[in-house]
């Protein structure tokens, strides 16, 4: 949040974003358990420009008192509306369940004690600590030369000064000893099931096999779980759908169905 909408010591966040949209260009970022992920999409003609729009952003963060403050207030805002989601919710108390004892557990939008305590200088310690090249990749999609393009990409990046991250060494998650349940209560009318199950991780061999099977039960155009829980003369759920995260240390297939809360458990 900080590092897209904040500022750079080149501009301002909002600034950063007006240059984007003249250019018609997108850009996002999205975090996850194990990684940040920048994306900025535009006419290749506009790489250089990307380049330096991305350099000022994921390496030039600046941040005072203030700027923390406000975006606190977003994520604190943002937290309470995933509170309210049934879907977002259950898949996250689902995922607590899973990796229940791993640093997976941990929520990635944190708690609000947190949220609320930290400072503008522990948030600098940690990005200086782990926003260097060493500690990132870039991937580049589109119609263009390559070597051309290496060259422009040594030339945007090739002097930010370097270090080493603090290693990221954590044992894979184990398997879950029980099953668990859980029932949260909010005030709407129609019943969310989540499922949840640990699968291999990133790099189990196994994965693709998963992805296939994901795709073939709860996705696509006609998946098979419809036919059990969709179809015949008693129609159990209203919609559902299947996904499955493989991350480095440990992986999760998650299953989520909205229902008529009395078909929850023939469900």
């Amino acid at each position: 949040h900080c590092i897209i909408f904040r500022g750079t010591g080149a501009r301002a966040g909002g600034d950063a974003g007006l240059a984007a949209r003249r250019r018609g260009a997108y850009f996002n970022a999205h975090t996850d358990q194990d990684l940040s992920l920048f994306e900025i999409a535009l006419p290749v003609e506009d790489a250089d420009f990307a380049f330096r729009h991305q350099r000022a952003l994921l390496f030039g963060l600046e941040l005072g008192p203030e700027d923390l403050a406000s975006e606190k207030e977003i994520i604190l805002e943002e937290l309470s509306m995933l509170e309210d989601d049934a879907t977002r919710l259950g898949i996250a108390l689902v995922q607590n369940s899973v990796f229940k004892g791993h640093p997976y557990e941990q929520p990635v939008y944190g708690s609000r004690d947190i949220i609320r305590a930290v400072t503008a200088d522990q948030v600098l310690a940690f990005y200086r600590a782990y926003f260097v090249p060493s500690n990132a990749v870039m991937a580049l999609v589109g119609d263009f030369d390559l070597a051309g393009m290496e060259a422009k990409v040594r030339a945007a990046f090739g002097d930010i000064p370097n270090a080493a991250a603090p290693p990221a060494s954590f044992p894979k998650a184990s398997r879950l000893e029980k099953s668990v349940e859980r029932t949260e209560y909010l005030d709407v009318s129609e019943a969310t099931l989540v499922l949840g199950w640990p699968a291999p991780d990133a790099d189990h061999p196994d994965q693709f096999a998963l992805d296939v099977l994901t795709e073939v039960c709860g996705r696509g155009v006609n998946p098979m779980l419809n036919g059990v829980l969709r179809g015949g003369r008693r129609e159990l759920v209203k919609t559902l759908s299947m996904s499955y995260l493989a991350r480095r240390f440990g992986g999760i297939a998650i299953l989520v169905m909205t229902l008529d809360p009395k078909n929850v458990a023939a469900a």
